[in-house]
């Protein structure tokens, strides 16, 4: 009891006492935190830093996720996942299998075969056999794959010439051309006919049993010649296709006939001559090119009007009728040389017919409706 008055007593006693700090307390609290407190302070400080850093590069490959093309990012990051795929774990007893494979796949390569003769082989054998010996035997050292060729500028640009002329074939340009041209035929058409005694007359020389018997006048003969006729045109060629074109333009056409009618105590002299203005319509097809070198074939039909008409009997000019319209048709086969490239000569021996047009003009039209001729002329190439 009294050890615990004791200690009331001081207690009391030293409540408020106080202890003044010594001056250089607060030096030695400085010098001492370098020490202590310091590395904490610093070590927070490059914590912190990373962290911000760390919070940039979150925020900037989130960005650059949502702006990036999704197609970009699932072909840049799938060859990746592929390449890095985690091995599946092999279990004790997969391993001891394999290894005993391995094994018995040595033991099979160093044993000596056994030698079966063919009657010992079964029928399945028999065609592995021969199928071996029929394949060719692929060696380790034979290279499986080609090696990668470099690539540099001049192959690239090269591969992609190849690639765009493969894709987009060069094609032949269409080509117009103009045609001057001289037509004629082969040969010249003669004939000759009696003339015809009139009904009046016929009637004193006819009896029962000679009624419609044609009687000819003796003495008298009508003499004819049909010339062939020439022509001079202007075409002009639209080409359809490469190959593939259609020519018209506009033909000048002479035909010329001598008409010689004899009589006991004279002769009558005709000439006709008649003129036609006709337009063509033609298909041509260029069948071989070599060069300045071209075969073709051309068909078609062509309108003729006789435009004039000239007679004179001895020398006198007398007025005559006008022919009707006529129709023809045609082909030809044709050579072409270009002399240079925007001038070629050709030549087109062809085949026409012309068609009757119930006219009583006599003509070479009407002599030979099918004939041969002959076209030469001058092509001007438009595009070449």
């Amino acid at each position: 009891m009294k050890q615990d008055k004791w200690i009331k007593q001081l207690h009391d006693k030293l409540a408020d006492h106080e202890v003044a700090a010594p001056e250089d307390l607060w030096a030695d609290i400085e010098a001492a935190l370098p020490k202590s407190v310091a590395p904490q302070k610093a070590r927070f400080m490059t914590l912190r830093r990373w962290a911000v850093a760390a919070s940039m590069l979150a925020l900037l490959a989130t960005g650059m996720y949502w702006w990036w093309p999704q197609e970009e990012i699932s072909r840049q990051v799938l060859p990746q996942t592929a390449k890095t795929e985690t091995p599946q774990p092999v279990t004790p007893t997969e391993a001891v299998t394999e290894e005993t494979t391995r094994v018995e796949i040595a033991e099979q390569k160093t044993a000596k075969p056994i030698e079966r003769s063919e009657t010992d082989l079964t029928t399945e054998e028999r065609t592995a056999s021969t199928v071996t010996e029929d394949e060719p035997q692929v060696t380790e050292e034979t290279p499986t794959t080609q090696p990668a060729t470099e690539s540099t500028p001049q192959t690239v640009v090269r591969q992609l010439d190849e690639q765009i002329a493969r894709l987009s074939p060069v094609k032949r340009r269409k080509s117009a051309s103009i045609s001057l041209y001289a037509m004629n035929g082969f040969g010249t058409q003669t004939g000759s006919n009696g003339v015809i005694m009139s009904p009046q007359l016929a009637d004193r020389f006819r009896n029962a049993t000679r009624a419609n018997e044609v009687i000819y006048l003796a003495g008298y003969e009508e003499r004819q010649k049909h010339y062939q006729p020439i022509s001079f045109g202007l075409t002009v060629a639209y080409p359809l296709t490469d190959r593939l074109s259609v020519s018209s333009g506009i033909v000048f056409t002479r035909l010329q006939s001598d008409f010689t009618y004899i009589m006991p105590s004279q002769q009558i002299q005709k000439e006709q001559t008649l003129y036609y203005l006709g337009i063509p319509l033609n298909l041509n097809y260029r069948l071989w090119t070599y060069k300045g070198l071209k075969v073709y074939a051309s068909a078609g039909g062509q309108a003729d009007w006789n435009v004039w008409t000239k007679l004179q009997t001895n020398g006198v000019t007398l007025e005559m009728d006008k022919d009707r319209m006529q129709w023809s048709v045609g082909g030809a086969l044709g050579i072409q040389y270009d002399v240079i490239p925007q001038l070629g000569f050709y030549a087109e021996p062809g085949l026409k017919y012309y068609f009757d047009n119930g006219s009583k003009v006599q003509n070479f039209f009407k002599d030979k409706p099918l004939n041969f001729n002959l076209q030469l002329g001058l092509r001007l190439n438009l595009n070449d």
